[in-house]
């Protein structure tokens, strides 16, 4: 019997069904494990993102200190501050190597293509920190100028961290960087409300236009970042917020303002400017507190992601596993029984030319070993039937071969008969 062509066979059908399956699993399984290894090292990004904020954070806290003593020291004439502003600088100088480590550990990561270069630039803009220090030092330096240096540099550094809002971190992670960044930005603000009117407490006089404008111009940039906070922020977060403006510290700092504002022109403030500078320093102390919290729960969300991610990544590789495994399984059982089966063909064919003396081992218990055993059992059947019908044949041609000697000696009796009678007849 002539075989059936390869893509009308039941092997080929089989197989190619099972693959396609097989195919669609891998496809999904592969599909989910490249998702989650880019999620993977995207989490990686914005921990690393996390860390160079939280070390930028601190710094800018610390560049904030030091630029409000460099205001009270300039502006008392060198009468105030000093001894504080000696000890702040080793602060300020501890954090910035800080920084310059993060930024080395970014360096050729994959967060370095982001804000590398800005990060780089930013850190530039300390060189002339040792030369500006000397100058204040020497009350060669401007109020305006040292305030305006401190800032810029603490503009750059906070600004290099608008770039992490590129990373594809999800929209929880996202409004939870979006929050920490308005919290910085407004508690950079408070810092130049400390600046601002430590300068202006410390020399007593009326501010002058322009330095009142900016301070008009601090203190919304301030509320504006501050409102947008709690937009953003935990429950908890914006709980302790709330609670920290209720604080001793944060009414005494807006009574003070409070009274600045109103005597801006005219001077003669009726406020010392080392109470001024521990009262709001104190309020930015708390508000540190509060900006750790927030870190810690950038830092808990990304442990919680990432983790998850390597869940699926496993997930995803067990499932690929496992498939290789079935894929195999499914092979091996396949090849067995089709192997089976073409046994069971085999002893068909041979069934049909007539050949009753093929015979199968039958080895197995499943649908394919009782075909091949009633195949067996057909032909042992068949056997002993033909086996019977033969020997009813030749007992037949037996009988056949008597009854035609019986009638061969019937017939030569009846010719003797017949002779006997022709005498008979012709004697009388």
């Amino acid at each position: 019997m002539e075989a059936p062509p390869r893509s009308r066979s039941l092997r080929f059908r089989l197989l190619v069904l099972f693959g396609l399956i097989v195919a669609g699993l891998f496809y999904y399984a592969i599909g989910s494990m490249v998702r989650d290894a880019r999620q993977i090292a995207e989490m990686r990004a914005v921990e690393q993102g996390i860390e160079l904020t939280t070390a930028a954070s601190a710094l800018v806290h610390e560049l904030q200190i030091e630029r409000g003593l460099s205001a009270g020291y300039l502006g008392s004439r060198g009468e105030r501050f000093r001894s504080d502003l000696a000890g702040q600088r080793g602060q300020t100088d501890r954090r910035l190597e800080a920084l310059r480590e993060q930024a080395r550990a970014v360096a050729g990561g994959p967060l370095d293509a982001i804000i590398g270069e800005t990060l780089r630039e930013a850190l530039r803009q300390f060189d002339p920190l040792r030369e500006t220090r000397q100058r204040i030092d020497a009350l060669e330096l401007a109020g305006n100028a040292s305030f305006a240096f401190y800032t810029q540099n603490i503009d750059r550094v906070l600004g290099m961290l608008s770039g992490l809002g590129e990373l594809d971190t999800g929209e929880e992670l996202s409004d939870s960087l979006a929050g920490y960044q308005f919290f910085l930005l407004g508690k950079e603000r408070a810092g130049r409300e400390r600046a601002t009117i430590n300068a202006a407490l410390s020399t007593d006089r009326p501010l002058e236009a322009e330095q009142e404008a900016r301070l008009h111009t601090i203190l919304a940039q301030q509320d504006a970042y501050f409102g947008q906070f709690p937009h953003f922020a935990s429950a908890e977060a914006a709980r302790r917020f709330d609670a920290l403006l209720a604080t001793p510290a944060a009414l005494e700092t807006a009574r003070i303002r409070d009274r600045v504002i109103a005597q801006a022109r005219r001077g003669e403030f009726g406020e010392n400017a080392g109470h001024w500078f521990a009262t709001i320093t104190a309020k930015i102390e708390a508000m540190k507190e509060i900006e750790d919290l927030i870190a810690d729960e950038l830092h808990a969300r990304v442990d919680a992601q990432s983790h998850a991610a390597w869940l699926g990544l496993w997930v995803s590789l067990a499932l690929c596993l496992l498939s290789i495994a079935l894929a195999a399984a499914f092979a091996w059982v396949l090849h067995h029984a089709l192997r089976a089966l073409d046994t069971a063909v085999h002893l068909a064919q041979s069934l049909a030319a007539g050949d009753l003396t093929a015979r199968i081992e039958v080895t197995r218990s499943d649908e394919v070993g009782q075909l091949m055993q009633a195949m067996q059992t057909m032909t042992t059947k068949l056997s002993k039937i033909i086996g019977e019908v033969n020997s009813g044949a030749d007992n037949l041609a037996n009988a056949s071969g008597q009854v035609s000697a019986t009638a061969q000696s019937l017939a030569q009796s009846s010719s003797e008969q017949a002779a006997s009678v022709e005498e008979t007849t012709s004697s009388m």
